[in-house]
């Protein structure tokens, strides 16, 4: 059987920036080896009182642009002639340049999912009507599927990660437009005698196997299972784009009382931008605990932005409105807050600010900021959230929230342009900026992953599902899921533990959690059943909200619910943001944390 699935065809323009970032600690750098010429490294750590590594960094990229050269040794530097001009002008150079660039992607209209026209071979109708087969146009044979009309639209926060930027070091995404629609057209698929599945590209095969596998009423999604590739897929690594970390720039965020202080350290620190993104909004909330910290954060010149997601109806919204009105107008500065008046259709959960000594700052995972009183984040309130502080990974959340804000009423058009140039500054700092470098493809980030370098890369929306298969696909040691709802979707989302090798099914720990026995026990029934028959256990814990996916050493923080359609019925517009961190000791942390609610008693 021939199965067409719709897809379309998108235009993104976009420009690309090269160059060496400077910065202003550059020009301290190169003052202080313009007071004594022929200061080595040595001499300037200790001095500045940093390490010869920074320093070293510093000095390369001054000798590149010429404002440095090496003195009558080579342990010793000398500033040029031009060095001392930029030390008289004290700016930081931008040497920049801009490239336009377009390219094009393409959307899988049943799942949502996206992927360069490199990855996917689509046929036009009119082509479908030509092709014949035994008297028939490939058009009158095939089983064609419906568009699903409730996905979201797309942004620029979705296609950044396809982008093409240059070499590794060089380019960064300087700005993004809105895509443009071009084509409507057909992904031909094939379906065999015995249900399985042919002709999926595998960037897609995660969420769209089986999806097709419900919509023809196939038993099981197709057997045939992906590459593998290191303890992960090889498909899944080959598309996505990682940034290397050190380990002291992450952390996980765990329990209410943990979050309650993240979100007020957060108000206070942030010198110049603040975001806090939330699924709901509780206008006692943000009247109560929320109002003291945005005025005071507003009335010292902090850019503060709060966007919820979701309506509650019966006159919820309104309240929401009034009160963010009410704290606008109690702001010395009420035109540096902001927020949308309509629900977004975001389910995501963060936090964006710029510190003023650590740089920007951002933390991803499943806690609703501004709805959740402070009275209730006790000991029995269970979230978790990552805390990044990488310009490499904030700048990717903050094109994503910029696409978010592209989309909200239009009033709000200006945050989502200065949420676009903060991502490019930070990008643009983080491309050669050492400890965090960006790497694409599969080998490279398993190599540099063997070495114990911290992996990071975002997951957006649909792009979870995949996510989510692949690592249990994968999973050589142990598996651990939390998820504050279980619905339907959970026994499909569980399936891939079928596909273990049965010799090696007794080497893996498998723990699920659940945050809320769910009103229909199918689901959980046959969930349950399908983790007991592969040796793991399935807890139901209530106060459960965190939404986490731990496969050997890989972490998934995100607001998506791994076993949960949306419970509020939006699933297919939801717009979910996650970050998946490959580092065995935060993997061990997680695991320690899940292990620790899996030894509580059932709710």
């Amino acid at each position: 059987m021939t199965v067409l699935i719709p897809i379309d065809r998108y235009r993104v323009d976009y420009e690309i920036g090269y160059g060496t970032p400077f910065s202003s600690f550059d020009l301290i750098v190169l003052g202080a080896i313009a007071e004594d010429q022929g200061r080595g490294i040595a001499d300037l750590a200790r001095l500045l009182c940093l390490p010869q590594r920074v320093l070293v960094e510093s000095v390369v990229s001054l000798t590149r642009i010429g404002w440095v050269a090496v003195g009558s040794s080579d342990e010793e530097f000398e500033v040029t002639h031009a060095g001392r001009i930029a030390i008289e002008s004290g700016d930081p150079p931008r040497p920049e340049q801009i490239e336009a660039r377009q390219n094009g992607v393409v959307m899988d209209r049943l799942t949502g999912q996206l992927a360069t026209l490199r990855d996917v071979s689509y046929w036009t109708t009119k082509r479908l009507q030509e092709t014949m087969i035994e008297g028939r146009s490939i058009w009158e044979r095939a089983e064609r599927l419906q568009r699903d009309p409730h996905l979201p639209m797309l942004d620029a926060g979705r296609v950044k990660p396809l982008l093409r930027r240059g070499g590794v070091h060089s380019g960064w995404i300087r700005w993004i437009a809105d895509p443009i629609p071009q084509l409507e057209a057909w992904l031909k698929v094939d379906v065999g005698p015995e249900g399985i599945i042919s002709g999926i590209p595998d960037v897609w095969r995660g969420a769209l196997e089986p999806r097709l596998s419900e919509l023809l009423g196939l038993s099981v999604p197709s057997k045939q299972e992906p590459r593998e590739h290191g303890g992960t897929l090889a498909h899944t690594e080959s598309g996505r784009s990682w940034w290397v970390a050190s380990p002291e720039k992450l952390e996980l965020v765990k329990g209410g009382a943990e979050h309650w202080a993240a979100l007020q350290a957060a108000f206070v620190s942030a010198e110049t931008q603040l975001l806090v993104a939330s699924a709901f909004a509780s206008a006692d909330v943000l009247e109560k605990d929320l109002r003291p910290l945005v005025v005071a954060a507003v009335g010292r010149g902090v850019r503060v932005d709060l966007m919820w997601g979701y309506s509650k109806g019966g006159g919820e919204d309104e309240k929401t409105v009034r009160a963010l009105k009410s704290i606008r107008a109690a702001c010395d500065n009420g035109h540096l807050f902001r927020f949308n008046e309509l629900p977004s259709g975001s389910h995501a959960k963060l936090l964006l600010w710029d510190h003023p000594i650590e740089g920007f700052r951002g933390c991803v995972g499943s806690n609703n900021w501004l709805s959740v009183a402070q009275a209730d984040y006790g000991v029995n309130h269970f979230e978790v959230s990552a805390e990044l502080r990488h310009d490499g990974v904030v700048s990717d959340l903050c094109t994503t929230v910029a696409g978010l804000w592209s989309r909200t009423e239009a009033p709000l058009a200006g945050a989502s342009d200065i949420w676009h140039r903060t991502a490019s500054e930070l990008e643009r700092r983080a491309i050669g900026g050492g400890d965090q470098f960006r790497v694409d493809g599969c080998s490279q980030a398993v190599d540099l992953h063997s070495e114990g370098r911290p992996m990071l890369s975002v997951v957006r929306d649909f792009d979870h599902e995949m996510v989510i298969r692949d690592l249990l696909l994968g999973a050589s040691k142990r598996v651990g899921v939390v998820s504050h709802k279980l619905g339907p979707k959970a026994p499909i989302r569980l399936a891939s533990v079928q596909y273990w090798p049965q010799a090696s099914r007794g080497t893996r720990e498998l723990q699920v959690i659940v945050g809320s026995r769910p009103e229909n026990d199918g689901a959980l029934r046959e969930a349950t059943e399908l983790v007991h028959r592969m040796g793991g256990n399935l807890k139901v814990r209530a106060g459960v909200h965190a939404k986490l996916v731990v496969t050997d050493d890989t972490v998934l923080v995100s607001s998506f619910n791994p076993l949960s359609a949306d419970p509020f019925g939006t699933a297919e517009n939801a717009r979910e943001v996650g970050v998946l961190i490959r580092s065995k000791a935060v993997a061990d942390a997680a695991w320690a944390w899940i292990d620790e609610l899996a030894k509580v008693p059932d709710a």
